[in-house]
């Protein structure tokens, strides 16, 4: 296990949580798919990840946080910006929640205007469910973050009709500035795990 940076630190005290730790991580999740033509896989990158069990908005480009309404299958509580300057981040809102203040803390240890960049990801998620991120993904345009949607393990106790907000800040080694937009995909699984080998009773007789 990789142990957290000294600016995954500072942020995690920041945020006034040493929860915000666990979900800062080099190469969050790893997959055998490889990118098309004219992508490239990011492999060094830092993440953190929150998690609201009240479904509240984490954060919004504008002034006023959406609040969350009940549509047929989720509540519109969701979204995506890439952080490329200081201007950029002033221009995001973060709720008044210990989540979003995580997200915030990461995005404010980056330095942006030259080295680094931050895309920031949340959307509305079923109780019983999670949010897990793939792989993130470069071309000419920008990046692109890949998540997918699984069950959480059977002993978390949740309500299978409530929605919770998952939130992800995703820390770049590179500047922004020379890409034009930025993207997300969520797929409704996250495969499954490699098959253990087949038992062999003649193993290890004698």
């Amino acid at each position: 296990m990789v142990e957290p940076s000294r600016r995954e630190c500072l942020a995690a005290i920041a945020g006034g949580t040493v929860a915000a730790l666990a979900g800062c991580q080099w190469n969050a999740e790893t997959s055998d798919e490889q990118p098309g033509d004219g992508r490239e896989r990011v492999t060094e990158y830092e993440v953190a990840s929150v998690r609201n069990p009240d479904g509240k908005a984490l954060f919004t480009e504008g002034e006023t946080l959406p609040t969350p309404r009940e549509t047929d299958d989720r509540p519109r509580v969701y979204g995506h910006t890439y952080l490329t300057s200081g201007d950029d981040l002033d221009d995001v809102t973060f709720a008044e929640t210990s989540e979003a203040r995580t997200l915030a803390s990461f995005a404010e240890a980056t330095a942006l205007d030259g080295e680094e960049s931050v895309y920031l990801f949340t959307t509305a998620i079923r109780a019983c469910s999670e949010v897990r991120l793939q792989w993130v993904e470069i071309d000419a345009s920008g990046p692109s973050a890949q998540f997918c949607r699984t069950l959480r393990p059977a002993d978390v106790e949740c309500r299978a009709t409530a929605y919770e907000t998952t939130g992800f800040a995703i820390r770049f080694p590179f500047a922004g500035d020379r890409f034009s937009g930025h993207g997300a995909g969520t797929s409704s699984s996250c495969g499954r795990p490699p098959r253990p080998e087949p038992f062999d009773p003649t193993e290890g007789a004698p």
